[in-house]
């Protein structure tokens, strides 16, 4: 699984098909706003912005949407969430079951009625890397998330070192963010490759991978 996950990525980084990216930009009052494009039959594929961002920042650059054009032609549904906290614009850094973006990205699912045994793959960029990791523990769906994708993502939880963190890992960083530092990022890995040990993999991604996967 792990390697199938890489080599999507990969086939998504370089991709130079155009397709047209179907889904809705829906602004929810009680949800917040999202994207999303659900009949896709290999997985759902769950993004999580930087900070400052929000779902829309998914769809406003040309790569990124080609990030995402390339999942779903490869099969998998999509789903980008934003941030409750639309002051600092950043996901809640909470590291127990009462952080409320969990809550509330676990309670969208159920609304948007993705099936219980539907796979799920985790993708976040910068402080939506910082994220991905609580989601994949703390969401009442862990059991589903099948592979982590960070990208030079800042703030890496303590909850990656809970014996429930069990899902391939795939690092991404580059010199490419106006936010966290290359050294800042470099640092979170080696935190996270000490507490993971063997059981996943970081790797870096020269920046105009990131660049061609939306990410910089």
């Amino acid at each position: 699984m792990k390697t199938y996950l890489i080599t999507t990525i990969l086939m998504a980084f370089f991709s130079c098909q155009v397709m047209a990216l179907k889904g809705s930009l829906v602004t929810s009052k009680k949800y917040g706003q999202y994207f999303a494009e659900l009949n896709g039959k290999k997985g759902l594929l769950l993004c999580f912005h930087g900070a400052g961002g929000s779902a829309q920042g998914w769809l406003n650059k040309p790569q990124k949407k080609a990030y995402l054009e390339s999942f779903q032609k490869a099969g998998y549904a999509i789903l980008c969430p934003t941030s409750k906290n639309r002051r600092t614009k950043k996901w809640d850094s909470l590291n127990n079951y009462n952080n409320r973006d969990v809550i509330n990205i676990d309670e969208l699912l159920k609304a948007l009625r993705v099936k219980s045994r539907k796979k799920i793959f985790l993708v976040g960029h910068s402080n939506g890397g910082g994220f991905v990791s609580r989601y994949s523990v703390l969401s009442e769906l862990s059991d589903q998330v099948k592979a982590v994708h960070y990208a030079n993502s800042s703030g890496l939880s303590k909850v990656i070192e809970n014996s429930r963190y069990e899902a391939p890992s795939f690092f991404g960083y580059a010199r490419c963010d106006d936010v966290v530092s290359y050294k800042k990022v470099e640092k979170n890995i080696s935190l996270a490759k000490r507490s993971l040990g063997r059981r996943n993999v970081s790797k870096k991604v020269q920046d105009h991978l990131l660049w061609r996967a939306g990410l910089k």
